[in-house]
């Protein structure tokens, strides 16, 4: 009985012409290897996401206000908690920062002034209340026998009349403008700005570089979101990806990225108000092929096949390929840096 013939390799497969024109383009590449390549297996599964995330933050601070009563209503509003106070939101992403004042002037009450006491005067700085200060002219004219004269400014009394109080010793108290009274309230000062991250996840080893840079991703998931104090980002995501189909984002990655970069940051006056989030897919293929009389360098456990990624087409229609396992990428013997192809060369 004749003995059986092996199936010649199948090298007409488009994976494979993929490769070649990927092989044809590197300096340091050489093609022969591919002349008797056989695709052994494709992945259409695989895929990289880019995640964009986006939370508005909310810093909120209180200050007392006050200014001269002048008979205002004051309804003496007790003070709520400052997030209780809804003067909208802005965009949830936002290029700067944006600040909003707001005078709660439901709580304003009034009280008596401080500074006098509530009399409308206070006494003199200058002269402490006295009306009349130190003589500075004293004692700086004298003759040559040492026999004082008397000083003009003061007469020999060593006292002026304070010209700030006019010899009063009160002055009008400013802060009240002489009514005794401040009207005081509380001013809600809100500031919004924007903490953006980006991750990225494949069950591919396609770098990161690689997936940032490729063209050919589609929007997948795009959601804005309201939040609250209360909310889970866990168990938010886990139901919103649970009804896209194929979904294989890793639900605690992009909550660690979350914790990591956003929750992190937010202190004890600040608040995580809305989020946003984009989830951009690229579709990947994994093509895996062998080549008799070549080894994976790469992975001993593969023997004689290896692995390349295609993930789209590029700018000038060249196909996108990501591989680091291909046997005739360089030459062991002259170095990485001036790879060619020899018959003695090592990686064979």
């Amino acid at each position: 009985m004749a003995s059986k013939v092996a199936p010649a390799p199948d090298t007409s497969s488009p994976f494979l012409d993929i490769m070649k024109t990927y092989v044809q383009s590197k300096m340091c590449y050489h093609p022969s290897a591919l002349m008797n390549a056989n695709v052994t297996n494709v992945n259409t599964k695989a895929t990289a996401y880019q995640i964009d995330l986006w939370t508005l933050i909310d810093r909120r601070t209180i200050e007392q206000q006050g200014r001269p009563y002048n008979g205002e209503n004051t309804p003496q509003e007790q003070l709520r908690d400052p997030w209780s106070y809804d003067f909208g939101r802005p965009a949830i992403v936002l290029e700067n920062r944006q600040k909003s004042v707001h005078d709660l002037m439901q709580t304003s009450w009034k009280a008596a002034c401080s500074k006098c006491n509530g009399h409308g005067m206070h006494n003199c700085a200058s002269c402490h209340g006295r009306g009349r200060r130190a003589c500075t002219h004293c004692g700086t004219t004298q003759n040559s026998a040492q026999h004082a004269h008397q000083c003009i400014s003061c007469h020999g009394t060593r006292t002026v009349t304070c010209s700030n109080c006019r010899g009063h010793g009160k002055v009008s108290c400013t802060r009240c403008n002489r009514r005794g009274v401040l009207l005081h309230w509380h001013r809600l000062t809100i500031e919004w700005y924007t903490l953006h991250s980006v991750s990225y996840q494949s069950n591919t080893p396609l770098p990161v570089k690689k997936i940032k840079q490729a063209p050919g991703k589609q929007i997948y998931l795009s959601l804005e979101q309201g939040w609250s104090q209360t909310a889970q980002f866990d168990q938010y995501f886990q139901s919103r990806l649970a009804t896209l189909p194929n979904c294989s984002v890793k639900i605690n990655e992009l909550t660690e990225d979350y914790n990591k970069k956003h929750l992190q940051n937010i202190k004890q006056n600040m608040r995580m108000i809305a989020l946003k989030c984009e989830i951009q897919k690229l579709d990947i293929t994994e093509v895996e092929y062998e080549i008799e009389g070549f080894t994976n360098k790469r992975d001993e456990n593969m023997g004689n096949k290896f692995r390349f990624y295609h993930y789209g087409v590029g700018k000038e229609n060249e196909p996108l390929v990501y591989e680091n396992d291909y046997p005739l990428n360089t030459c062991g013997c002259c170095g990485a840096g001036c790879a060619h192809y020899s018959k003695c060369c090592t990686v064979m």
